[in-house]
């Protein structure tokens, strides 16, 4: 969990500069994402992958992640 609070400003600048990771990520994600219905994500970290993700209800161990 200290990695994730110390490094939490630097997780989306990562996915910001490598865009083609992010995305290449979301498109495997989506095949196993339902359609419809409720969606939780556990480790939701920033919310950058629950976003891209349509899903609205996320939990995480870190704090600094999910400000």
């Amino acid at each position: 969990m200290k990695v994730y609070d110390l490094n939490a400003d630097k997780y989306d600048s990562w996915f910001d500069k490598n865009k083609a990771a992010f995305l290449s990520e979301i498109a495997a994600l989506k095949k196993f994402v339902p359609k419809k219905g409720e969606g939780l994500e556990v480790g939701t970290g920033t919310g950058r992958f629950a976003q891209a993700l349509g899903i609205r209800t996320g939990v995480d161990i870190s704090a600094p992640m999910m400000v």
